[in-house]
């Protein structure tokens, strides 16, 4: 399991990540999980649970759509959105832009206000898309539930395999290159994305031969 000194060195550095793919909207330097927070969301809809991770704060990085990226110890979440709306950054080009006044930084907070009243009273629904990345020793059992392993989407059984250890920026890079092609294209094209293919898959730990069997290598897994 991820130690918390370099679970914390990783936040910041998807942090760093997400800000210069041009995603970032709101972050935590240092977020609570309770103990109770698998229970209160377990019983919620796909949109109340994300509501409920969204006014408690309860994310490390919020990305520009209003996702959400979750990491702890034993895991990675990203709460994708269920609403299909205007980023932050395109409400603000679209009906501030004209006025270079509302781009000085003291009036951002009249903005990110504005942007909150869009969001309430111009939601479109959009299919649910959460991913998970767990690391569960505890519920091990061959063949069935790999020590790594993804979630993709709700109310299914299925655990998708891993034979590395993800970190925080390695899972935000796998999740912005997956479902943010556009902006991600843009920012692979450029220099900035050398400096950062270090911490993307090459120094992940593999998974403990205990934890993986012979016979792995030949069915299909991410790795």
């Amino acid at each position: 399991m991820i130690s918390p000194g370099l679970l914390n060195d990783s936040k910041k550095n998807s942090i760093k990540l997400v800000r210069e793919v041009g995603l970032l909207g709101n972050f935590n330097n240092q977020t609570f999980y309770p103990d109770t927070m698998p229970g209160d969301l377990r019983s919620l809809k796909y949109e109340d649970a994300w509501k409920k991770c969204k006014t408690s704060s309860w994310f490390d990085i919020e990305l520009d759509d209003s996702s959400l990226l979750i990491f702890k110890q034993t895991g990675y979440s990203y709460i994708r959105t269920p609403f299909s709306t205007l980023s932050f950054d395109e409400f603000s080009l679209e009906f501030f832009d004209n006025d270079p006044i509302w781009k000085e930084e003291e009036n951002m907070h009249v903005i990110a206000e504005e942007y909150e009243q869009y969001l309430e009273s111009h939601l479109q629904h959009q299919p649910p898309m959460p991913v998970r990345f767990d690391i569960d020793s505890k519920y091990y059992c061959e063949h069935i539930h790999p020590l790594y392993h993804f979630h993709f989407g709700i109310e299914n059984e299925s655990r998708i395999p891993s034979n590395r250890e993800l970190t925080p920026i390695s899972f935000t890079g796998f999740i912005l290159r997956t479902f943010y092609p556009q902006e991600w294209k843009k920012f692979a094209e450029s220099n900035e994305l050398d400096k950062y293919l270090g911490h993307l898959k090459g120094n992940l730990n593999h998974v403990p031969k205990g934890f993986w069997k012979s016979y792995e290598k030949d069915l299909f897994y991410l790795g």
